[in-house]
Order: structure tokens, then C-alpha cells, then sequence
């Protein structure tokens, strides 16, 4: 059993690292490298929301209004 097991990991290492590196790019892209905030506003079938989004580098904070005056974050 704990041969199998052994043999698991290493076929998830082999499997599962080479496809993490694989998406790095792809979070870059979503992150910008400059510092910026925004308002926004967003409808569907819920209703209208609006709100603030701040960004830096590597981090990023929403605020979010609903109709019913609840805030979300």
C-alpha cells in the first residue's frame, strides 16, 4: 500500500506541477502592473450593482453596493 501510494504522488508531481507553470502566464495577464482604482457598475437578474474596485500590484479590493443597501466585499 504504501508503495502505491508513493507511486500516486509521483505520477500527480509529474502531472500537476508542469501544468501549474503552465497557468503563471496566464494570472500575469490578469494582473496589471500599475496601481488604479474605478467605479463600476454591474446588472443582471438581480439587479444593478455598483461599487469600487482598487488595484495594485499583486492585490485587489472590491466594494460592492446592492439595491437593498447591503454591502459586499
Amino acid at each position: 500500500m504504501p508503495r502505491l501510494l508513493g507511486a500516486l504522488i509521483l505520477i500527480f508531481a509529474l502531472v500537476a506541477v508542469p501544468m501549474a507553470r503552465a497557468a503563471e502566464p496566464a494570472l500575469d495577464v490578469l494582473d496589471a502592473q500599475v496601481s488604479y482604482s474605478a467605479d463600476f457598475t454591474m446588472t443582471g437578474p438581480r439587479g444593478a450593482y455598483t461599487g469600487r474596485v482598487w488595484h495594485a500590484p499583486g492585490s485587489e479590493r472590491r466594494d460592492v453596493v446592492t439595491q437593498g443597501g447591503g454591502r459586499g466585499s
